[in-house]
């Protein structure tokens, strides 16, 4: 048996699509009303799916650009502070230094 068709999925949903697009793994459209270019989520919400009818599939995953971003900001903050510990650890070696001299 073949996958329901995009409007058929979008119909059990309660939602409406005025033209029949190619099947897709959506769960649910982001607007009560989809046209030729709509946005669905995936897995609950983690990500979006740009669908253009013309059977272009652009998938953007939100989930894995916020990781992305928040693995830089997290290696930005980590390398801040490493260099703020090592200096400050190289300040407190010059005043034991002068301490000792």
């Amino acid at each position: 048996m073949p996958p329901p068709l995009k409007k058929e999925i979008l119909t059990k949903q309660g939602l409406f699509v005025k033209h029949a697009c190619p099947p897709i793994w959506a769960k649910s459209c982001s607007s009560s009303h989809c046209v030729n270019t709509f946005f669905v989520t995936v897995n609950g919400g983690g990500g979006v799916v740009v669908v253009v009818c013309s059977g272009v599939v652009v998938v953007v995953v939100v989930v894995v650009v916020v990781v992305v971003v928040v693995v830089v900001v997290v290696e930005v903050v980590v390398a801040a502070v490493a260099v703020a510990a090592a200096i400050q650890y190289q300040y407190l070696r010059m005043i034991k230094w002068e301490k000792v001299t």
